[in-house]
């Protein structure tokens, strides 16, 4: 009896190391290293200390907010704007020379509110290369955004974006088509400290 009592406890006290442990990952990520000067420096503790999978002369900006950034690949000469978020739990996938401007929120998890228990459900969130997703946007979970797409500024994004499609609006809609020749990089600030 005395010994199913002790490992009571000592599962009790390794669930509180995890609950610290995760709220010590969450203070390092989203309000330490999000707010360091340097996006060279935020790339490097990213990688480093959670996993991130982020490729050649990307930058990410101040104040981004990571959900499971182990869960999260970004491609080469990608930009991740200031304020954007990334819930990563169920997997995001960013190309090569994406440019997501500020204040972008991109989630894999929500709430069903239908359901009579509130069950969360969600999917993984794929943006292609060269696409470019303008301020305050919000991409929802279980979308793809195609090579070449533009989403407008302030759209909420639902269903899958065909390639080079441009979409507008809540929820976003096709209004347009891009030019598919592209051929530029985005290049990170030369500014060390932005």
């Amino acid at each position: 009896m005395l010994k199913n009592f002790e490992e009571k406890i000592k599962k009790s006290k390794l669930k509180q190391l995890g609950i610290i442990l995760s709220c010590g990952y969450w203070a390092i990520s989203n309000r330490f290293i999000a707010f360091l000067p340097g996006y060279r420096i935020r790339r490097f503790l990213f990688r480093a200390l959670f996993r991130m999978k982020i490729g050649n002369y990307s930058s990410i900006q101040m104040k981004l907010f990571v959900l499971a950034p182990h869960k999260i690949k970004i491609g080469n000469n990608t930009n991740i704007g200031i304020n954007c978020l990334l819930d990563g739990r169920r997997n995001i996938t960013i190309g090569s020379n994406v440019d997501i401007n500020f204040n972008v929120k991109i989630f894999t998890l929500q709430h069903d509110i239908q359901s009579p228990d509130y069950h969360t459900e969600g999917g993984a969130v794929t943006i292609e290369d060269y696409a470019c997703i303008s301020s305050n946007s919000l991409i929802l979970p279980n979308v793809k955004i195609g090579m070449g797409a533009v989403v407008a500024a302030g759209s909420v994004v639902t269903k899958n974006v065909p390639r080079f499609a441009i979409v507008a609006g809540i929820p976003a809609k096709i209004i347009g088509d891009r030019n598919k020749d592209l051929q530029y990089k985005l290049i990170p600030n030369p500014f060390p400290f932005h």
